[in-house]
């Protein structure tokens, strides 16, 4: 649009006659502008390739089955919004967020209760540079990322029926891919007591880490007692390895 901008600008102080340069100017502007609609759409389409390439899929998880399809991520939640605005001090940026497919352990068997759950999913998100990912990543995890997620998520149990009677913690995980550029974990530690009830516990960890230009993460969600390393390990090698393999 700048660009446009610039040539019509151009056009208008030539010595032309009127119909000539307007047209000359008006055909520039219209060509610079779809010119650079073209280059949008080509970045994101690169992207969006990326991102299909990366995340998890069926076969990354031999026993659980799927709970809910690969999308986009089109708009943002206003809880999101506000969390990414707090951490990072300025209007979040990105050219794409593909959330993968989600997997769920596998239900027991007929006639015997499941007590145990776990939950996987990855997601892709594609920043416009480099330095816009690691400076976003490292402020959604750092002492003051977190602390915003915990306004948001106080809020968020403050105006849920269903959360009315759970405590929460969030805390930092040691990532369990040591080297990974960008890499940081993090542990939502939830704790609902039913009116009369038995406190039930959910981990919700969240590992990620940057390649280039995009932000790549895993979530594992267990109750009542974490997804084990071992297995948080052996999704966020095939996840690293995909995204060295299939760079932007």
């Amino acid at each position: 649009m700048l660009a446009g901008a610039v040539l019509l600008a151009a056009g208008c102080g030539s010595s032309k006659p009127a119909g000539t340069g307007t047209a000359s100017s008006s055909h520039a502007t219209s060509s610079s502008h779809g010119a650079s609609v073209a280059g949008v759409s080509t970045a994101k389409a690169r992207a969006t390739t990326f991102a299909h390439l990366v995340n998890l899929v069926g076969r990354d998880v031999p026993g659980m089955r799927l709970l809910a399809p690969e999308r986009e991520r089109t708009t943002r939640t206003p809880s999101s919004e506000e969390v990414a605005r707090c951490a990072t001090g300025r209007v979040p940026q990105r050219i794409v967020l593909v959330r993968s497919a989600a997997f769920r352990s596998a239900p027991a068997a007929e006639g015997v209760v499941q007590t145990e759950l776990e939950r996987v999913s990855s997601s892709v998100e594609v920043k416009p540079s480099a330095a816009v990912a690691a400076h976003d990543i490292a402020a959604a995890h750092s002492a003051r990322g977190r602390r915003c997620l915990a306004r948001s998520l106080a809020r968020l149990i403050e105006g849920s029926s269903r959360l009315a009677h759970a405590a929460t913690s969030i805390a930092p995980l040691p990532f369990p891919l040591p080297g990974a550029p960008g890499s940081f974990g993090v542990r939502l530690a939830i704790t609902a007591t039913p009116p009369g009830g038995r406190p039930k516990h959910v981990y919700i960890d969240n590992f990620g880490f940057v390649v280039g230009p995009a932000e790549v993460s895993l979530t594992t969600t267990g109750a009542p007692r974490p997804v084990p390393t071992p297995t948080d390990r052996r999704l966020l090698a095939l996840l690293y390895g995909r995204a060295k393999a299939h760079s932007l």
